[in-house]
């Protein structure tokens, strides 16, 4: 009994915490979007910047949830959580695969647009005082996207 009992609270310490991260990646990718559309749109540059902050803050937060993960990732194979449990984190898991890679595209598209605007990009960002502070390189994202990837 109290190993189903353990089985059921582990099962849904990580149903819940990777429910909560898949939230945090789709709106890292809303935010990515975002940017996509301002840069395709032609905006300035700073306020593509400007989206920094809320994409660092998302990154944070998915990083302490993945320290948070770690001790009850190492129990999940030693457990028999159930096909159902093991069904729903099989599909949570899933879903942030598929926004990671969503990320990734979209990010690319948003360097792609970058380069293709030039020197004046450049300047922009340096201009840009969140960009100054804030604003880390596209590949630092990335790295850090696949860091927390699962």
């Amino acid at each position: 009994m109290a190993e189903a009992t353990e089985a059921a609270q582990l099962a849904e310490a990580l149903i819940g915490r990777y429910a909560l991260e898949a939230e945090m990646y789709h709106e890292l990718l809303l935010v990515a979007r975002e940017q996509g559309g301002l840069l395709r749109r032609d905006e300035d540059v700073g306020r593509y910047a400007a989206l920094f902050p809320r994409k660092d803050e998302l990154l944070r937060s998915i990083g302490l949830i993945e320290r948070e993960l770690e001790p009850f990732k190492l129990r999940w194979w030693a457990v028999d959580v159930g096909a159902e449990s093991r069904a729903r984190l099989d599909g949570l898991l899933d879903g942030i695969l598929g926004a990671i890679d969503a990320i990734r595209e979209q990010e690319s598209l948003n360097e792609q647009c970058l380069l293709s605007r030039g020197a004046a990009a450049r300047r922009g960002l340096r201009k840009a005082p969140v960009a100054a502070a804030v604003a880390p390189p596209p590949a630092p994202l990335l790295a850090s996207l696949m860091a927390s990837a699962v």
